[in-house]
């Protein structure tokens, strides 16, 4: 399976623009900072490069690990592991008697389906 590294970048950026969007003290900021005893200054006195960059990181990592959570096939490609010929074998027999192999259960219901499980069983607990 060819990872696809831009998605999983832009992927990664998302939880930071709903981040963005929701400390923004006009949406949610004031009420956080005064619910976490957050001050101004302890925000100010923050490493922010540190704080982003290891925010992208860990999202980084969340959006790679979803990646092989949602593509079924990722455990037919690690079957073939450093044996090409027999990997290529198989992908032309799938391509040749299973027409649309790639494209089944790639749609919304079957997304939002791993959406569910993975919020309630991935996301939730490290919450």
């Amino acid at each position: 399976m060819i990872l696809n590294f831009p998605i999983l970048v832009l992927a990664a950026l998302v939880p930071m623009i709903i981040g963005f969007i929701w400390y923004n003290p006009k949406v949610f900021g004031k009420a956080w900072m005064e619910a976490s005893g957050m001050t101004d200054e302890k925000v100010k006195g923050g490493n922010m490069v540190v704080i982003f960059g290891l925010g992208f990181v860990l999202a980084f990592m969340l959006s790679y690990a979803v990646n092989g959570m949602v593509i079924h096939q990722n455990h037919l490609f690690s079957l073939f592991f450093g044996q090409e010929e027999s990997y290529n074998q198989t992908i032309e027999y799938l391509n040749a008697n299973h027409e649309g192999w790639m494209r089944n259960w790639r749609d919304f219901r079957h997304g939002s389906i791993h959406g569910f499980f993975g919020g309630l069983f991935f996301a939730m607990p490290v919450l």
